[in-house]
């Protein structure tokens, strides 16, 4: 997802900044490689500190002449643990926590005073999760609830400012990203952590999300489907980065379910829960 919007960006004749886990990675190396000379590599991981301070340093020493400060900064960074919470080793839930709450509030924390400057904006990428629930993605719908919060009352903070905030909600990329693999790499985590009791209690919950997971790999949409995927999220947070007025939340996803989040959200809490638990078991 970020190597798409950061390709877009460059195609804008925008400079990039790309902030990448592994800058040696597959990934990093081909964004080079195919994008000009205005997009750069920044190594950062957004749960250490230290690598989040020295991205702004360089972002700073490495701004256009003449510019201010940062334009834009789009958070886009995040895991998914798509499993029972019974489930779920604490370390894992304090890793999705680092990097898709805490992690994204620390990019914003340091970058904020270079996005005063301009004044520029915030693009955050949160989910359909943070207004909706889903089985299996407590920790998940958590973090995105909390990012929702989080922005929308720094929103009003940054006004005074002229800082602009939007949140791009996208709708199902589990089989268009690499999101799920996260989970699969630690089913054996997962299995091992439990007593003999509870693997003999809940393995047909374990044995749920094993097959969810591999599934959902197995079946990652082909390149056409993935380019209809990232026709409702690339001009969604184009225009989040672009737009003189921009909106505060988008919703890129097909207009079906939009109407179906839509209705969720206006029935009560139970009939919304027993519809959402049935359209994904």
């Amino acid at each position: 997802m970020g190597h798409r919007m950061a390709r877009r960006f460059d195609e804008l004749g925008m400079v990039v900044f790309a902030g990448c886990l592994q800058p040696e990675a597959k990934g990093a190396l081909e964004l080079k490689s195919i994008c000009s000379k205005r997009l750069h590599i920044v190594p950062m991981d957004i749960t250490n500190d230290e690598q989040v301070r020295k991205a702004v340093e360089y972002v700073e020493a490495n701004l256009p002449p003449r510019e201010r400060g940062l334009y834009c900064l789009v958070n886009n960074a995040g895991i998914l643990a798509y499993t029972d919470f019974e489930l779920m080793t604490f370390r894992m839930c304090e890793e999705i926590i680092n990097v898709n709450l805490t992690g994204t509030i620390r990019v914003t924390k340091h970058f904020l005073p270079l996005i005063c400057r301009s004044p520029g904006r915030i693009v955050t990428i949160t989910s359909i999760h943070a207004r909706s629930l889903y089985p299996r993605t407590s920790l998940y719908t958590a973090t995105k609830y909390a990012q929702e919060g989080f922005f929308s009352s720094l929103r009003y903070e940054l006004q005074e400012k002229g800082v602009l905030l939007s949140n791009v909600e996208p709708g199902n990329f589990s089989r268009t990203t690499d999101i799920m693999q996260w989970t699969q790499r630690h089913l054996d985590e997962m299995w091992n952590n439990l007593s003999p009791e509870e693997q003999e209690s809940k393995s047909h919950l374990f044995e749920k999300t094993k097959e969810t997971v591999n599934r959902a790999i197995r079946a990652k949409s082909s390149e056409s489907e993935q380019e209809a995927n990232y026709k409702y999220l690339l001009p969604d947070v184009e225009d989040a980065v672009l737009a003189e007025e921009p909106q505060w939340r988008y919703i890129s996803a097909p207009l079906s379910l939009k109407i179906v989040m839509g209705l969720l959200l206006r029935l009560p809490e139970k009939w919304s829960f027993a519809l959402s638990k049935k359209m994904v078991t």
